[in-house]
């Protein structure tokens, strides 16, 4: 990702997202069946989407953050996508954090707390895909009308050390994932529109 242009940066870190996040829904749809060990699968297929949306809000409140003084306060239509990009952020940021006090008390209960995870981790799936559905393109208008390439830098956030680290948790998803929810084995690109 380092070297490409701030735009496929974030393109290409999202891709990977996807992927992770259907190989996750293929475990919770009865893959992890296959799994050597469910907790650890789960784990990783968490920890990667943890470390993915803690870079994809920050990216999106930058994104929040630089169009605001930039949209008229009489623009009704613009302003209404701003306030319905930033609730849908609050909302993400909530599931994923229950999701990871999920993993938490899964980690301390062992076994007996996998159904209690599961439960959660559909919950936040569902956030995860209306969320992202609802959010495609919503504002890409105002950003390719206001935004400069330095905008996107900031916004993208690219180091070598980001990109490191997703190597090393798409790695351990790849290690524990059963080989029916390999993340490499599903279409790239954002989840479907919902009803779609």
């Amino acid at each position: 990702m380092i070297g490409e242009s701030p735009r496929k940066a974030i393109m290409a870190e999202r891709i990977r997202m996807s992927q992770v996040r259907q190989s996750f829904g293929k475990c919770l749809d009865g893959a992890i069946a296959e799994a050597n060990d469910p907790l650890q699968c789960y784990a990783a297929a968490s920890q990667y989407l943890n470390a993915a949306l803690e870079r994809l809000h920050t990216q999106d409140q930058r994104i929040i953050d630089l169009l605001d003084p930039l949209v008229d306060t009489n623009d009704a239509p613009n302003r209404q996508i701003l306030a319905s990009f930033d609730r849908g952020l609050s909302q993400s940021r909530v599931a994923l954090d229950r999701l990871m006090l999920a993993l938490e008390n899964y980690q301390l209960e062992g076994a007996a707390g996998q159904g209690q995870f599961e439960a959660e981790a559909r919950a936040f799936l569902q956030v995860f895909i209306e969320v992202l559905a609802a959010r495609r393109h919503s504002s890409s208008h105002l950003e390719e009308q206001h935004f400069t390439e330095q905008d996107w830098v900031f916004v993208a956030d690219c180091s070598a050390e980001a990109e490191q680290r997703e190597k090393t948790l798409f790695s351990r998803v790849k290690e524990t994932a059963p080989a029916s929810a390999d993340p490499d084995s599903f279409r790239v690109g954002p989840p479907p529109d919902a009803g779609g």
